[in-house]
């Protein structure tokens, strides 16, 4: 199912949900996010297991809305999406490393800087199996990717890391030692678009 703010009425969003969809309700796409539409997503709806949410807003910071997204126990496919010329995706980045716990699957669609990725990567709950990952400097992939080395270390749930095809060609010996080590522990190495079709709804 998918609500944009073009299709449907936002105060009458929840009501849907709970009338029509509730347990049948598997895989959900949103670019409006409220706390009523997550509330009523976590109220009706507690088999919903795919999400991809675009946020073209600063609004999901002001309330708690990304945790309460996190929250959601049956979710294991995430996909998030940022107009990020609006906002600060690091704060993002950040909040999901201090909340997201249940999902499998996670989409980073937009650019991360590298010290929010670190944060992420410390801080982060959920153990991940398929992760798509945008660096937005392509002189510290290197860096990045000990990132994912060390996350793995941790968690050792890790089996494919997909990255910008651009950022797969020509590597260095340093980050070749980096991606062995990931192959060392059962993480695979892709360009992005090999997992793409993952998170498509």
């Amino acid at each position: 199912m998918r609500y944009d703010k073009y299709s449907i009425e936002l105060n009458i969003v929840k009501s849907i949900i709970g009338s029509f969809c509730g347990e049948s309700l598997l895989k959900l796409s949103l670019n409006v996010i409220t706390m009523d539409i997550i509330n009523g997503i976590k109220e009706y709806c507690p088999n919903i297991f795919f999400l991809h949410i675009l946020i073209v807003s600063p609004e999901p910071f002001r309330d708690p809305i990304i945790p309460l997204i996190c929250d959601l126990s049956s979710l294991k496919i995430l996909h998030i999406q940022t107009k990020s010329f609006i906002f600060d995706s690091g704060t993002l980045a950040k909040v999901l490393g201090d909340f997201l716990t249940f999902v499998e699957y996670l989409f980073f669609d937009f650019f991360i800087d590298l010290l929010s990725f670190q944060y992420f990567t410390k801080n982060c709950k959920a153990n991940l199996k398929k992760w798509i990952v945008i660096p937005n400097d392509n002189s510290l992939r290197k860096d990045y990717l000990s990132c994912v080395n060390n996350y793995q270390k941790v968690h050792n749930s890790l089996k494919v890391l997909g990255i910008n095809k651009l950022l797969t060609f020509g590597w260095t010996s340093e980050e070749i030692e980096i991606v062995d080590l990931l192959k060392n522990q059962g993480v695979e190495v892709v360009a992005s678009e090999e997992l793409k079709y993952l998170f498509d709804f």
